[in-house]
This record gives C-alpha cells, sequence and structure tokens, in this order.
C-alpha cells in the first residue's frame, strides 16, 4: 500500500494540476487517504471524497466476509471478482495508521445506509484521522457499491466542488482510486 500511495503521489506532485481532488471507493478510500496524507503540505488538494470504507485500521478478517457478501448479491462479473481478490491482498498488508496522523485537508466520507461491507459507525470514525471534522454523507440505496447503483454519490461530489458552493473551484477534476 505504501508503495502504491507514494508512487501515485508522485505523479499527481509532477502533474501540471494546480489543484486536486481524490475521490476512493473502499480500498480505494484507504488509498486515496495514503496519497493525501502524502500531499497534503503541497498545498493542492482541494478535498478528499471518502466512500464505502472502514477507518485507516489494520484489517482484519471481515475481509473475507465483505468478498463474500459481494459475491453473494450477484454483484461481481469475473473481471470485478478479479479486482476485488487484487484490493483485498492489497489491504490484507495495510498496516494502518495511529490517530495522531491525521488529515488536514477538507474530507467528505460517504457512507451507503444499506452497506452490508461498512456500516454507518465504521465510516463515522473518520472522523479521528481527520483534523478538520469530515462531512459524512449518507447515500440511500445501492449497498456497498453505492456509486453504481444510482447518481447520488456523483451529485455530492459535484456539489462539494461546484463554484456555486462556498468551497472553491477544483481547475483539474476528480482522481478516482
Amino acid at each position: 500500500m505504501a508503495e502504491t500511495a507514494d508512487y501515485l503521489a508522485s505523479q499527481i506532485e509532477a502533474s501540471p494540476s494546480q489543484k486536486i481532488a481524490l475521490y476512493g471507493h473502499s480500498m480505494g478510500a484507504i488509498l486515496a487517504f495514503e496519497v493525501a496524507l502524502r500531499l497534503q503540505d503541497s498545498g493542492r488538494i482541494e478535498h478528499v471524497f471518502l466512500a464505502a470504507a472502514r477507518a485507516p485500521i489494520a484489517t482484519t478478517d471481515d475481509d473475507d466476509e465483505a468478498f463474500s457478501v459481494l459475491e453473494s448479491a450477484g454483484a461481481l462479473t469475473d473481471r470485478a471478482r478479479q479486482i476485488l481478490l487484487e484490493d483485498l491482498s492489497l489491504l490484507a498488508t495495510y498496516p494502518g495508521r495511529p490517530q495522531t496522523e491525521q488529515l488536514k485537508d477538507q474530507v467528505t466520507v460517504l457512507y451507503g445506509r444499506d452497506d452490508p461491507v461498512v456500516p454507518a459507525f465504521n465510516s463515522a470514525l473518520w472522523v479521528s484521522w481527520c483534523s478538520i471534522t469530515p462531512r459524512l454523507v449518507e447515500i440511500s440505496g445501492g449497498g456497498h457499491l453505492f456509486h453504481r447503483a444510482n447518481s447520488e454519490a456523483f451529485e455530492v461530489v459535484q456539489s462539494v466542488l461546484s463554484p456555486d458552493t462556498h468551497l472553491h473551484p477544483v481547475s483539474s477534476g476528480t482522481v478516482r482510486f
């Protein structure tokens, strides 16, 4: 995980974009968090979106259960199954982060009301890893893959990054993990 986050952070640092937003879903949220930690003092991060993810603690055997839940829901194609297994393998090596290693940037945590993999209380734990209290947004329907079931997650991201809100617009888009 550290090598992947280091690589992605270096690629972002080399990009011409002045401001970026990071969006990570499930294991990708842990990766987005790790990349954001590496870039947070650069002044380039506009916002970090962490979706359908547990807080950055060491992983447990719950990941086997997560795979079973997603597979039994029939939500996985053969390619999605392969990617999920690779993600879980990478996540199994993640040592977690102490709560003292906090993200200083603006964060929105999105969680699914009916997510069988990451219950709402797990998503709320992200507060302990953020120096600025994150915005917690419940997404209705869609289970763990709520971003595929409806446009609500996209609409949240769009509203946060919109120049019509109190936040500044992002000039270069969102990097997804």
